[in-house]
């Protein structure tokens, strides 16, 4: 793991608890704006469903970006940005921003099945959405959030992080 090699401690944390491969904490158990410098959100569909209402998560990301913190996120990632708001405003308002691209989602089939395409939502929350090819690595910083395109995306994301908690 990237950031690990680079020294830093990593925590994994789910909405609900439970289990976790890495580390079964819950949102809901600690306040981990306090002690950590920077979020992940994962990818993966269920953070289509679950990120965008869960308040746990939504008011973790608001306070770590109100902090000054790095926020970042990979593949449907993103999706826990979309009611996050910041001084009364999106998160990814007029912010550089990638995610699962539509593209992407129509070549797995899932279009017609997730709650919104990602890209689209992304767009009509004003953010400045970039696309790289689909299923390559395609990473996007625009000050503290940092966001990748697909699963390609994690290994350079990650590098974008670690070098951002350096400056």
């Amino acid at each position: 793991m990237i950031w690990k090699k680079k020294g830093y401690g990593v925590t994994v944390v789910s909405i609900k608890g439970g289990e976790v491969p890495l580390d079964p904490r819950s949102l809901q158990e600690k306040n981990l704006t306090e002690h950590s410098r920077s979020f992940l959100n994962s990818g993966g569909h269920g953070i289509v469903i679950d990120g965008p209402n869960d308040p746990h998560l939504r008011k973790t990301l608001e306070k770590a970006a109100e902090q000054g913190k790095i926020v970042s996120a990979v593949c449907h990632g993103p999706a826990a940005f979309v009611k996050v708001e910041v001084d009364g405003n999106p998160l990814v308002q007029g912010k550089k921003v990638t995610a699962f691209s539509n593209s992407e989602e129509k070549s797995v089939g899932m279009d017609q099945k997730v709650p919104f395409l990602l890209e689209d939502k992304l767009k009509e929350l004003g953010a400045k959405y970039e696309k790289g090819k689909d299923w390559s690595p395609f990473v996007v910083k625009d000050g503290k959030l940092i966001t990748g395109q697909n699963p390609q995306s994690s290994p350079p994301l990650a590098e974008k992080v670690a070098a951002a908690l350096e400056e």
